[in-house]
């Protein structure tokens, strides 16, 4: 089938907010995306015959009604094939794709208020470490929890992520977030401050790098002008007489 070279792995109960964002990218490359955003009845309904119709009319209607159809069952036999055995109970009893989707995420995708509060805890308390992890993995691990907050039904400002992700750098990145202060609030975005912040620890990294190489030089000439022979001569190689 076309559609496993997506290869969405099988919903086990966990992660659901990626495997949801996974299947809504196949339904949208099957161009099925509309039967679990739209109700099944909402789609048929500009296809109802009317009294006027001609037969001809009446009969693309009919069509097109079946065809609608025939698209729901696809959503639904698409679903069901990235869900384990033992979730299918959670929609064996929905008829549309739309209602099936909908079980899922009022299961799968917390709203509640314990759920904003760990996941608020979580977000505060998330300190980039630049010695356990790099920079782009650490956004990551912040977009993700950014993303599980809204979908908690936390509502959070632009401005707010910004400050919360500098709040989280080390200590030594305090001259990137002094930097990022000085700026017009309108202008700072979280794009624009993950760029600085990439710069700033590339310019950190190639300076450890070069710290590195004098290190190693320096060490290099003091092992070579400390090396002694058993014998005892203070220069172990042969002289070419240079002066």
């Amino acid at each position: 089938m076309d559609e496993d070279k997506f290869r969405v792995a099988l919903f086990d109960g966990t992660n659901f907010s990626d495997w949801k964002y996974r299947v809504r990218c196949q339904l949208a490359e099957l161009d099925l995306l509309a039967h679990i955003t739209t109700p099944l009845k909402d789609l048929l309904e500009p296809h109802i015959e009317k009294d006027h119709d001609t037969p001809a009319q009446k009969r693309v209607k009919e069509e097109r009604r079946n065809s609608i159809k025939r698209d729901n069952f696809k959503c639904i036999n698409t679903i069901v094939a990235r869900i384990q055995n033992g979730l299918l109970e959670a929609v064996k009893e929905k008829e549309t794709a739309h209602e099936m989707w909908k079980a899922l995420t009022d299961r799968f995708e917390s709203r509640t208020t314990t759920a904003r509060m760990t996941l608020t805890k979580e977000w505060y308390q998330l300190r980039y470490r630049p010695r356990q992890e790099n920079l782009q993995a650490y956004c990551l691990k912040f977009d993700r929890i950014v993303r599980e907050l809204k979908q908690a039904g936390r509502t959070i400002h632009d401005e707010d992520i910004v400050i919360q992700f500098l709040l989280s750098m080390p200590p030594e990145y305090e001259p990137i977030v002094s930097a990022v202060q000085t700026i017009a609030s309108r202008d700072i975005t979280m794009d624009f401050v993950r760029v600085r912040n990439e710069e700033f620890e590339e310019g950190r990294r190639q300076a450890a790098g070069a710290s590195g190489q004098h290190q190693q030089v320096f060490q290099n000439a003091a092992a070579f002008l400390t090396t002694r022979r058993r014998d005892g001569d203070s220069f172990p190689h042969p002289c070419n007489n240079c002066g």
